[in-house]
């Protein structure tokens, strides 16, 4: 019976408590939110993936032969191809 009544209570509170705070945003700014953030986080990840399967005593088809699970063997390929560039890594370098 008392967790009936916290649930009631709980459900009467949210239900007629007004909200604080109105955000109001136009679709353009939603949209670059979402691309913003969505860059950022891919980003990271292939941050994080270069990080956890470089290995500098390797060769470039060593790396190129161990794929992380979920990626085509030709697109990681690609990456590491272009991750070896001197001109990426000039400009990893850099920042």
């Amino acid at each position: 019976m008392l967790h009936l009544l916290k649930c009631l209570h709980t459900n009467y509170v949210f239900f007629f408590q007004k909200p604080r705070f109105c955000f109001k945003t136009g679709e353009t700014s939603a949209q670059r939110y979402c691309k913003l953030t969505l860059g950022r986080k891919w980003a990271a990840h292939r941050q994080n993936l270069w990080n956890e399967f470089y290995d500098p005593t390797k060769s470039k088809n060593e790396i190129i032969s161990n794929v992380p699970n979920g990626i085509d063997r030709t697109q990681w390929a690609h990456f590491v191809t272009y991750r070896l560039k001197p001109e990426t890594l000039v400009q990893v370098t850099l920042f």
